[in-house]
């Protein structure tokens, strides 16, 4: 498995494991999007300290507003930066949607925009409001007043054809938490096998 796959496992796994259901050059891009995302969330985290969260978050704009990435960017913000398929200025509207949010009462992680950029990346034929909500879904788990809307897997299997897995097992394990169901369990590959071929 490549660094990007290992790097998310090891804060994700069930996220990482979803990932495994798609092309490998898809896999990275997915990866590292992610770990960008779970980056971002952590700085919402501390948003009760306005001032630290907005120092780490300009750090992050900072990071990708430059020509050149410095050497103490993480791994994944380098394969980021110098991926062919993602334009800077696309990771830089995830931070700085992210970033303007604190300036609300509700601060979030813009997982929407990041859902496009990954299926832009991808080069995935798949409705954009599918992606929007699925990245909104995401987000909800990391919201305590919620926001998640449910989605048929029937739904997401139309809109993409049948052809990505991503988008069907990040619903499938989104959905899982949102009831209270385990999404660390043994059978959760099998879980996503079965949602795949059927």
């Amino acid at each position: 498995m490549t660094q990007a796959y290992q790097e998310l496992r090891k804060t994700a796994r069930a996220l990482a494991l979803a990932s495994l259901f798609d092309k490998p050059d898809e896999r990275d891009v997915i990866c590292d999007l992610l770990q960008l995302g779970l980056e971002l969330e952590k700085i919402l985290e501390i948003a009760s300290e306005p001032m630290l969260a907005m120092i780490r978050m300009q750090w992050w704009v900072d990071l990708f507003d430059n020509a050149s990435l410095s050497d103490e960017a993480p791994d994944f913000a380098k394969r980021l930066f110098n991926a062919p398929a993602i334009a800077t200025n696309d990771i830089l509207s995830i931070v700085q949607q992210t970033q303007d949010s604190l300036q609300s009462p509700n601060p979030e992680m813009a997982w929407e925009r990041l859902f496009i950029v990954m299926a832009n990346a991808n080069s995935w034929q798949i409705d954009e409001t599918i992606m929007k909500q699925l990245g909104r879904n995401l987000g909800a788990l990391y919201l305590e007043e919620g926001g998640y809307q449910p989605l048929d897997d029937r739904d997401i299997k139309k809109a993409s054809a049948g052809t990505y897995g991503f988008p069907r097992l990040v619903n499938l394990l989104v959905s899982r938490q949102i009831s209270g169901k385990p999404n660390q369990d043994f059978l959760l590959v099998f879980r996503y096998l079965w949602r795949v071929l059927f």
